[in-house]
């Protein structure tokens, strides 16, 4: 559900498409394995489709994704990065996410996690019966995730190398201070200790962000680089 299966997006959607569209590229790849090319053909074409829709949740002033086309209106950090990730954005899309992400940190980063949405927004409709229990700040309404830390954190990486390492020590620095939780607030707000995919998700792009790819085999090597105040 994209870490939000408790928000009431409607209309045409984002980042569930984009886990579709990851998917369908991952099922079309074992398609071919198994000698299925009508399977193969029908994944490309629902993919190709997928793709092509996604202006339609494009905002061309600001050069941002909304989540949604009617419930939820608003700019999706989360999906914008993970498209960026997947790398399936036209140039100038790609570049003006990155612009606007760079431009508006202080509104969606603490400590090297990331919120949904940018400050000071809360998600515009709940599914009930949380609408009366997930208040602004909580949970999905609000808080800050290491969950979409490191595909973040590739995305800085692509940009400008060493960016997006440094941006995982910095959230590496704030689990040895305060531990590995689900989701935190700038007020003391904690929800689930020891998460494992705040930690886990994170830790495999760190490893991609240091790694080599070795063009014969398609391995990753990692890169044995020291950095400042993280022990390995």
């Amino acid at each position: 559900y994209g870490f939000t299966d408790q928000v009431a997006k409607t209309g045409r959607e984002l980042f569930c498409s984009l886990l579709v569209l990851e998917a369908l590229t991952t099922v079309s790849k074992w398609a071919v394995q198994c000698g299925r090319p009508d399977l193969r053909e029908q994944c490309d074409q629902w993919r190709a489709a997928i793709q092509k829709n996604l202006p339609l949740l494009w905002d061309e002033r600001e050069g941002m994704f909304y989540a949604a086309s009617e419930d939820c209106r608003q700019f999706d950090i989360w999906g914008a990065v993970y498209a960026c990730r997947l790398g399936i954005l036209p140039p100038a899309h790609h570049k003006a996410v990155l612009q606007w992400l760079t431009s508006n940190r202080d509104r969606y980063e603490y400590v090297g996690h990331l919120r949904h949405l940018p400050e000071p927004q809360c998600w515009q409709r709940i599914i009930p019966p949380w609408e009366t229990s997930l208040l602004p700040g909580e949970f999905q309404n609000g808080p800050y995730w290491s969950t979409p830390s490191g595909w973040y954190a590739e995305v800085l990486e692509s940009g400008t190398p060493g960016s997006g390492t440094a941006f995982l020590c910095g959230l590496v620095r704030t689990f040895q201070e305060i531990g590995i939780w689900e989701c935190i607030g700038r007020e003391g707000y904690r929800r689930v200790a020891d998460n494992l995919s705040s930690a886990l998700l994170p830790y495999g792009a760190f490893k991609r962000c240091l790694g080599t790819t070795d063009t014969a085999t398609g391995e990753q090597r990692t890169d044995r680089r020291t950095i400042k105040g993280v022990q390995p």
